[in-house]
């Protein structure tokens, strides 16, 4: 976490990890971190990472664009929602299989995150294990005009604090900020001391902790008229009508069964047709397959040897 490297394009689920001593004689503690690219359509990759064994120590990182506004919202809500319904289901088959009430301590761990007395806690959704969003290009969005910085700002702070998550934003030429990321990293997988510091909420790269912000600071979107009619919306709602009404999002790729999208794959595509090529390719598609079948597999035995050694990153 502490090294200083430019970053790769990430194929498909790959795994990494990392190690921390803390303190003499003591074996060294160690993180195993799972990262994801490709986008919404390999998002079911995620779900190897979910298990009884992992579960507990889970920490749920979703890093957005912020140069790509019309991309937000769309990502953050397949991401967290497709996540979270996992983890449930995994919840679920774990107390009809082993009765075990294992669902009521992780809410109970995911409620604590938040202080008791924080005004919203009635209000919040918190995510079932513990989350941190970050965005990224932050030197990118700064060239955006205030007003559309200002309302993406607002809906990132609201989305964090109502899911009961962190918030950050970063850039590759943002060392304080980078830094001050991989401490909190450090923190949440190996409980190093952390300098709780004042929330950054403006004017700057933003760096909220769990439970800093709050609805009154953060304020109501800015609402056409007719928006505002419905006041039997949810402040989500409002939110998701706001920022969508300003930046009409794209569709994205989501998932089929084989974790690709036949919609936006010019591969599968009869304009494209090479009957050749497309007999190469169906060979080398049913190859791929297998391989992942295999790493599934191999992945899952990793999260059963890894899940008493430290916190797993996602």
């Amino acid at each position: 976490m502490e090294k200083d490297e430019n970053p790769k394009p990430t194929l498909a689920l790959e795994y990494n990890f990392a190690r921390k001593s803390l303190g003499p004689y003591v074996a060294k503690s160690v993180a195993h971190i799972w990262e994801l690219g490709g986008g919404p359509k390999l998002s079911n990759l995620l779900d190897v990472t979910v298990s009884k064994d992992s579960i507990e120590n889970l920490c749920y990182i979703v890093v957005v664009d912020l140069s790509s506004p019309k991309e937000l919202w769309v990502n953050l809500m397949h991401f967290l929602s497709s996540y979270e319904a996992r983890i449930m289901q995994v919840l679920e088959r774990i107390s009809i299989k082993s009765k075990e009430n294992l669902r009521h301590e992780i809410l109970a761990k995911a409620q604590a995150r938040i202080d008791e007395k924080h005004i919203d806690r009635e209000l919040m959704n918190i995510f079932p294990v513990s989350l941190i969003i970050i965005g990224s290009k932050y030197d990118e969005f700064l060239k955006q005009r205030e007003d559309d910085r200002k309302l993406i700002t607002l809906f990132l702070r609201f989305l964090a604090h109502y899911h009961g998550g962190a918030l950050f934003f970063t850039s590759t030429s943002d060392p304080t900020a980078k830094k001050r990321i991989g401490n909190y990293l450090s923190h949440i997988a190996f409980g190093t001391p952390i300098a709780i510091i004042p929330p950054i909420t403006q004017d700057k790269a933003l760096h909220i902790l769990p439970g800093q912000d709050s609805f009154a600071l953060i304020g109501f979107p800015p609402l056409d008229k007719e928006l505002r009619m419905g006041s039997e919306k949810s402040p989500l709602t409002f939110w998701q009508s706001a920022f969508c009404q300003k930046f009409p999002q794209v569709a994205l790729p989501l998932p089929n069964e084989s974790g690709l999208s036949a919609k936006y794959d010019p591969a599968l595509s009869k304009q494209f047709a090479e009957p050749q090529v497309d007999s190469v390719r169906q060979s080398k598609d049913d190859e791929l397959e297998r391989y992942r079948r295999q790493s599934e597999r191999s992945m899952r035995e990793q999260l059963k040897q890894a899940a008493a050694d430290g916190l797993i990153f996602v």
